[in-house]
């Protein structure tokens, strides 16, 4: 049943992030809390399933498998005044969520798993009817990594890892077109601007020596 349960869990955290689109900044610099809260100083520590994006030798130090799921959520405000005095607010909440898996091997020297989360985003929707209606009424880019890795243990002290970033992203933009300049009277036009999913390939590569417990290096 707990093995049913995990399973329906990842599929429902896939499908959110793949129809994910409000993310409310461009690039999401937060992944994990205990990263978060460090200001994103982890790469020395490594030890969750953040790993994979901060330094993906950090997997090869976790003592067994593990599920993590996180989810941020943003908040965003924006304000436009134009020279003419017209103006408009929007207020947007966005919830991003980032799976972390780490398969539970029975050899100690090595770690394998995957991580799935949104490396950059952003959506800005204003009035069809509002004063930046000519330049844009909508903008979307949306991205998705899916990162494969391995970590190595060389030794009790010194661990390796990497793994292989495949990117998907899109963009959309919309704005409203003023035929009432070419023709008075009209009513505006619409323009749309929907790009096909690109895709690319990199790589990460981490290093992780443990000094000690208290004192470690991250690249």
């Amino acid at each position: 049943m707990k093995k049913w349960i995990c399973v329906i869990i990842f599929l429902l955290v896939i499908s959110g992030t793949i129809i994910s689109n409000a993310q409310a900044r461009f690039e999401i610099v937060d992944h994990g809390a205990r990263a978060s809260g460090r200001a994103g100083a982890f790469v020395a520590r490594a030890d969750d399933g953040s790993a994979f994006y901060y330094n993906p030798a950090g997997i090869a130090e976790m003592e067994e498998g593990i599920f993590q799921e996180d989810i941020m959520c943003l908040f965003r405000y924006s304000k436009y005044e134009s020279p003419t005095g017209e103006g408009e607010t929007i207020t947007q909440a966005a919830m991003l969520p980032n799976t972390y898996i780490v398969l539970n091997q029975e050899s100690d020297l090595y770690k394998f798993g995957v991580g799935i989360y949104v490396p950059f985003g952003s959506v800005t929707e204003w009035s069809e009817n509002g004063p930046l209606r000519y330049q844009a009424t909508y903008s979307e880019l949306k991205t998705l990594v899916v990162n494969p890795s391995l970590g190595v243990k060389i030794n009790n002290k010194l661990s390796v890892g990497g793994g292989v970033d495949i990117y998907e992203g899109r963009v959309i933009s919309r704005k409203m077109i003023n035929y009432a300049a070419l023709v008075p009277g009209s009513p505006d036009g619409f323009y749309e601007l929907v790009s096909e999913k690109a895709n690319a390939v990199g790589y990460n590569l981490g290093l992780l020596y443990k000094h000690d417990e208290n004192n470690r290096i991250g690249v």
